[in-house]
């Protein structure tokens, strides 16, 4: 009898005993669930700028990649359209070959290295569709508002007109717009009227994202999320798409790669500028942009320039202007200076902005700023270009 109650004590005890363990385990599961951060919080937590890389793909290969550049905490946006025809130095090949390639070959991963080391930074998150899944993801936001500058007639797979003017695109018409501007214009994926047509698709998905009430469903972000091959779970994206809400989507910066085609066994490659420094260094100067605490439209943004040529080298001005509106500015006049004997290149300052002319300075190494104020001024900013400068810096 006393064995019995003493093995019956010992089974109430150990009851208990486990009962507050499980309780413990319980509260601290709950502790932590609430308390562990997210990744997409942690990265926004560690660094200013978070980077996301989108690829649309089909049985073919690539057909867009733009990479995202976030700013959370005051809300900026970026993107940068990366042609699949853009080239570069692949060592294993030891030879030149486009983005497409690696791709093709080894697959997002060995594209997100390449496209890492062509911009210099590194890609935080990784979204990855094909081209059928995004025509879903469109019909799931109820279609989405593109804005199509000219009229668009699209013959394969099925004939489709698209006016000039806001869109509205389902999941079909959204398709055929991805693929003709990846390759049915008959032109390289870095056609500028191409890229232009992917980055206005790119926003107005993106603002869809973002703004759409369906993607405060749980359910609905884990259908979204099941039709990518994506680096974020569904608690980063909730946390993603909640700071999307509250950017500036209006005011979104876009850019491109600039660089020459150059015909590389039998493929019209996009070759970046200055073996890819210019790129490199537009990417660094669009992240600064985005840690401005300013909120303002590309318009307001942006830095007009006059360019005259003040050397006897032929479309020195032309080249430059390039140069300059890949870090965003805008170029809207070009021209040849009074002199052609101009012996140092001068910034000169329009609009007593000292500090926005320096910036123009810098990014060609010059140390001649002037302010020459007028009431109706060509630009903001005038160059006059010296002998001093070798097309990409001014050399002392």
């Amino acid at each position: 009898m006393y064995d019995t109650r003493m093995r019956s004590s010992r089974l109430v005890v150990g009851l208990i005993l486990g009962g507050i363990v499980l309780t413990i385990l319980a509260v601290g599961f709950l502790v932590y669930s609430h308390v562990r951060v997210d990744d997409f919080t942690m990265k926004a937590g560690q660094k200013e700028v978070i980077s996301f890389l989108w690829v649309v793909y089909d049985e073919e290969g690539g057909l867009m990649t733009e990479v995202l550049f976030f700013e959370p905490s005051r809300g900026n946006l970026a993107f940068l359209d990366v042609p699949f025809n853009t080239g570069m130095l692949f060592a294993e090949l030891e030879r030149i070959d486009s983005l497409d390639y690696a791709y093709r070959q080894r697959g997002i991963s060995y594209l997100k290295k390449y496209v890492e080391s062509l911009l210099g930074v590194e890609m935080d998150f990784v979204f990855e569709i094909s081209l059928e899944n995004l025509g879903k993801v469109v019909d799931l936001l109820e279609g989405i508002e593109v804005f199509i500058p000219e009229e668009i007639s699209i013959k394969e797979p099925h004939r489709v007109l698209l006016p000039s003017g806001n869109v509205r695109l389902d999941g079909a018409k959204a398709r055929q717009l991805v693929l003709y501007a990846a390759r049915g214009k008959g032109t390289p994926p870095s056609d500028p009227e191409a890229t232009s047509l992917r980055q206005q698709f790119f926003q107005s998905f993106i603002s869809s994202c973002a703004q759409h009430p369906l993607l405060h469903h749980d359910k609905v972000v884990r259908l979204f999320l099941s039709l990518f091959s994506s680096s974020m779970n569904a608690s980063s994206f909730r946390h993603f798409r909640d700071a999307l809400g509250n950017a500036h989507l209006a005011g979104i910066v876009t850019q491109r790669v600039l660089g020459k085609i150059s015909r590389v066994e039998e493929q019209d490659l996009l070759i970046p500028h200055f073996q890819g420094d210019l790129l490199r260094q537009t990417v660094q100067h669009l992240v600064g942009l985005l840690k401005e605490d300013s909120a303002l439209s590309p318009i307001e943004r942006r830095v007009t320039l006059q360019i005259l040529n003040g050397t006897t080298v032929q479309g020195l001005a032309r080249r430059t202007a390039t140069l300059f509106e890949g870090f965003g500015y805008e170029v809207v006049s070009i021209g040849n200076a009074e002199s052609d004997q101009e012996e140092y290149t001068r910034i000169i300052d329009r609009r007593g902005d000292p500090e926005r002319a320096q910036n123009v300075a810098r990014i060609i190494h010059c140390t001649r700023v002037e302010s020459l104020m007028e009431s109706d001024p060509p630009a903001d900013i005038t160059i006059i270009l010296g002998r001093d400068f070798d097309g990409r810096y001014c050399k002392e």
